[in-house]
């Protein structure tokens, strides 16, 4: 994956003429159709998935329940014969259907396309996919069910593995559907089994973990699908996604979704990341003339983030399917790039578009982090995340993460956003904090009713209350009034600290305290937790807080706006690179760049004739490269 120099877009596939029946109408001519059209439009990668009922389609032997039958050899059958009369008597393949898959990835390696292959898909668009042998089992948990898993997993890469156009394999789509009885022991377990056998057959390629989860505690979290995947998986549908639809999906905050997802998967684990499912969930979230915009502002922010790949959801419209799930689920129907009469959507026309625009940049590495955010135990991860990401991104910075469980990462500047319990971080954690701030960084805490260890020499601050009612506290910042609710609420007295900032109150809203050789910033009031329940918080000043916060802090290359995300990638040769994602049209961005730099490239963007410190912004997106002078 850090070798990777091609930007994978694309798409999930199945067949437009039959959708998750794909193998159960098996057409190999309406493939071939399918993927050169595809291709026409820039499409370099699909994902694919082997029906799991079709591909291991054992069943049980029909004879009647007795005792007789549990004492029986012929347990097991594959289209009515036993066994050892198959050509994979251990798995249970079916050599019809794994022929079939050997036809599409012929197709798409003759058409150009790379191929993520899932192995396990017994749940797809709210329909199960499991052999009529395990049906009555929990797939997840049950060890007579993992091994049939196992079993098929290691013949079909046995099968396949000759493919140098498969570039990654998968447990399967979605696992996490599979079972909603298993606690993250079990999870955890079914995971290394799967993965250890997909390894033991191919070492070769990289396992991307097919699932997408916010969370990084209890089933199915992100730490521990690192733990055993080489990659992660985002799946960033605004519906299904916490705080993702509170707006227009056009607007900022919500467009960011693909890529502060991706971006928090990868930073709090250490892993890379891949956009890898993502659709605006059709016509109920925003018709398809107004799909374009989306699909460029979250493709291009995702770049910006590291993502190695942005795949649709999916080829084509399934609408014209009258079988489950399509004819209960109407969610699934409307989320093609075409339709299946070869009519391109706005979208596709689009994905051409951009598929000249990545390939032009190529993949950038991850961005370097100008601060580390340290996540608490037992809290809504997803929403600080999302709050202090955007937050960052306002003021200029980008922001990583990390559990507090983990040894803390060197940084500059740290964040511990929202203090909820009476001990939100554990104490070792804290002290850690101080020792780093001792040493010269700098660290924002803000409240939400939590405490940490050595408040007050940290703070500078003395608490003369604490209030636990819900109130709304009101101050002016920015030149704009603002207005926070929170739950809990410290009456505040300084005693080192220099009080930045009060509420209509009078009370201490915002302080800066020196500590060693760093200072601690500590906000009276739970900051990004309130962002990322707002409504477009981008139009407010509480990205106010991080500029005061990070004021002063060097930058290579910076831009006169909150309403731009600019990263800064370290290339080859001491080069920087420089992502501007915009979101205003044809806009003038005033910049500077650090004394010692100079721009030697730029791509969808000029220079203002006026003294040579504008850019003029043709499209929504820029790419620069700075070097040394």
């Amino acid at each position: 994956m850090e070798n990777q120099k091609e930007f994978l877009i694309g798409c999930n596939y199945w067949a437009s003429n039959a959708g998750c029946f794909t193998w159960k109408r098996f057409d190999e001519q309406v493939i071939r159709k399918d993927l050169e059209y595809l291709a026409g439009f820039g499409v370099n990668c699909i994902r694919i998935f082997p029906t799991w009922d079709d591909f291991q389609p054992i069943a049980k032997n029909p004879i009647p329940k007795s005792p007789f039958y549990d004492k029986y050899s012929f347990k097991l059958r594959v289209n009515e014969r036993v066994l050892w009369e198959q050509k994979f008597p251990e798995s249970g393949l079916c050599e019809e259907k794994l022929e079939q898959f050997k036809a599409l990835l012929d197709i798409a390696k003759e058409y150009g396309m790379k191929v993520i292959v899932a192995f396990i898909t017994g749940w797809m668009s709210g329909r199960r996919f499991v052999p009529e042998a395990l049906r009555d089992k929990d797939v997840i948990a049950d060890p007579e069910a993992i091994l049939w898993e196992c079993r098929f997993i290691k013949d079909m890469i046995a099968q396949i593995k000759h493919y140098d156009n498969i570039i990654a394999w998968e447990p399967g789509n979605e696992c996490n559907c599979l079972s909603f009885d298993t606690n993250e022991g079990q999870n955890e377990l079914w995971l290394m089994s799967i993965v250890n056998a997909i390894r033991l057959a191919d070492d070769t390629r990289p396992v991307y973990s097919g699932i997408h989860t916010v969370n990084l505690q209890g089933v199915w979290n992100q730490r521990m699908l690192a733990r055993h995947t080489d990659v992660l998986t985002t799946h960033p549908y605004p519906g299904f996604t916490p705080y993702c639809d509170k707006e227009d999906i056009r607007q900022m905050r919500a467009s960011m979704h693909a890529a502060c997802e991706t971006s928090y998967y990868s930073s709090v684990t250490g892993k890379p990341c891949m956009v890898e499912e993502i659709n605006t969930l059709g016509p109920g979230f925003l018709s398809d003339e107004f799909i374009p915009e989306y699909f460029e502002t979250s493709l291009m922010t995702s770049l910006a983030v590291g993502t190695t790949g942005y795949l649709w959801w999916c080829g084509f419209e399934q609408d014209h399917l009258d079988f489950a799930p399509y004819d209960c689920n109407s969610l699934e129907r409307n989320l093609g790039l075409a339709h299946p009469d070869y009519t391109a959507k706005p979208v596709l026309e689009k994905m051409k578009e951009m598929s000249k625009v990545v390939k032009e940049i190529g993949v950038l590495p991850p961005p370097k982090a100008d601060a580390v955010c340290v996540l608490p135990f037992n809290q809504d991860h997803w929403k600080l995340a999302y709050g202090a990401y955007m937050l960052g991104l306002q003021a200029g910075w980008h922001i990583d993460f990390m559990y507090e469980e983990e040894k803390l990462r060197d940084s500059e500047y740290y964040l511990l956003p929202c203090i909820r319990l009476l001990s939100a971080v554990p104490h070792v954690q804290t002290k850690e904090l101080a020792k780093k701030v001792a040493a010269g960084a700098k660290l924002l805490v803000t409240y939400d009713g939590g405490g940490i260890g050595d408040f007050e020499k940290l703070t500078g601050l003395k608490i003369a209350g604490r209030t636990g009612n819900a109130q709304t506290k009101r101050f002016t910042l920015g030149g704009k009034k603002v207005e926070i609710a929170c739950q809990a609420s410290l009456q505040l007295v300084s005693d080192t600290a220099r009080v930045l900032l009060t509420d209509e109150d009078g009370e201490i809203l915002l302080a800066e305290n020196d500590y060693g050789k760093g200072k601690v910033v500590f906000f009276n009031a739970p900051l990004e937790n309130f962002y990322t329940e707002s409504y477009l918080p981008e139009n407010t000043a509480l990205c106010e807080v991080y500029k005061a916060f990070f004021a002063g802090k060097d930058k290579v290359f910076a831009v006169d706006s909150d309403r731009c995300m600019v990263t800064l990638h370290e290339l080859e040769k001491g080069r920087v690179g420089v992502m501007i994602n915009s979101f205003e049209k044809d806009c003038e961005l005033g910049f500077s760049v650090k004394e010692g730099y100079r721009i030697a490239r730029t791509l969808y963007a000029e220079y203002a004739d006026i003294n040579g410190d504008k850019l003029i912004m043709r499209r929504k997106y820029a790419y620069l490269e700075l070097e040394r002078e």
